[in-house]
């Protein structure tokens, strides 16, 4: 299976890059790793106060910021697993996003565009992935 750059390719990294930057730096900024300021930055934006703010939002941004940009490594290299490692990402971001708008705050609704559009792609891509490879054999 081999995976061409087309610009819809590049528009899925380039937002399952954004996406884990960003996630990453929240969690890190949520555990105080950029000093206080930061934290309380970051959790000011919580809009229910939450009891351990290290398990709720800090870890749970920094795993799926770190899985994403694995991911996101993946499709980058053109690997196949780039494509089943992004979804899976996608997925458990959008479970995490779900729980969130329920548990914590309405605005993590908009979590959710990003992996729901990279799992679009990618399942539609991903026919003509495998389709390309059977010609081959």
């Amino acid at each position: 299976m081999e995976l061409r750059t087309n610009l819809g390719m590049k528009l899925v990294v380039l937002l399952s890059l954004i996406q884990g930057v960003l996630r990453t730096y929240f969690g890190l900024a949520g555990m105080g790793t950029f000093g206080i300021a930061a934290k309380d930055q970051v959790m000011a934006l919580v809009e229910t106060p939450v009891s351990n703010e290290m398990l709720m939002i800090a870890a749970p941004f920094l795993l799926l910021g770190l899985f994403g940009l694995a991911a996101t490594a993946g499709l980058v290299m053109k690997r196949p697993s780039g494509i089943y490692a992004t979804m899976i990402v996608s997925v458990a971001t959008i479970l995490y996003d779900a729980w969130a708008v329920l548990a914590i705050q309405s605005s993590a609704v908009i979590g959710l565009v990003v992996p729901v559009t990279c799992i679009v792609y990618l399942a539609v891509r991903k026919d003509a992935f495998q389709a390309r490879k059977a010609v081959r054999a």
